[in-house]
């Protein structure tokens, strides 16, 4: 068992893998890409109107009711006469 670590301890460490420029900088590309991609649905959660204009509807049962309450009444009027 002694002779098995001395033997171990006599090899050479092990080295990482070294990446290509070209591996490394697709890395880069992916995890830029993905933050940007992470950033852009957490804009759109929040800013629920702007998804719905840009064609996003994951967000429409967030948006804010803004009709004043007239035209409730009126639209309410106008359904009870038909």
């Amino acid at each position: 068992m002694l002779r098995a670590l001395r033997v171990a301890r006599t090899k050479a460490p092990i080295q990482p893998a070294v990446r290509s420029p070209a591996a490394a900088a697709q890395s880069a590309d992916q995890q830029l890409t993905t933050l940007v991609e992470a950033y852009w649905d957490k804009y759109l959660e929040l800013n629920p109107l702007q998804a719905t204009l840009n064609g996003d509807y994951r967000f429409n049962n967030r948006l804010e009711n803004n009709i004043s309450p007239s035209t409730s009444r009126s639209r309410a009027n106008w359904k009870a006469s038909t």
